[in-house]
């Protein structure tokens, strides 16, 4: 799902999975924020890096938590996204969502 949000630019995809308050870095500006502000960081990098691709490179499972990672590429650069996610009222919700710039 994530992924499907990235490279198609419809953030409100995301809605459902972030937490109400959530731990989002994007390019070294870290912030604990709410939904809202959250959903429009991630539009602002979309529409920054238009035509994205994305792969699963890793994801894991423990009890109440799992995380995925995303390989990003898009006009010549990579992206690394980590997203965490928790257990909460018996869903699953980002409450950490992460994208760093890894172009070698």
């Amino acid at each position: 799902q994530i992924c499907n949000t990235i490279t198609s630019g419809e953030v409100k995809g995301l809605e459902h999975v972030f937490d109400s308050q959530l731990e989002i870095s994007i390019l070294g500006e870290s912030v604990v924020a709410n939904k809202d502000y959250a959903l429009n960081a991630v539009n602002d990098f979309i529409n920054n890096n238009p035509k994205c691709s994305c792969k699963i490179s890793h994801y894991g499972k423990r009890e109440n938590s799992s995380f995925c990672i995303i390989t990003i590429k898009s006009s010549g650069r990579s992206y690394r996204l980590y997203a965490l996610f928790r257990a909460v009222s018996n869903k699953q919700l980002i409450q950490q969502f992460r994208i760093d710039d890894v172009t070698e």
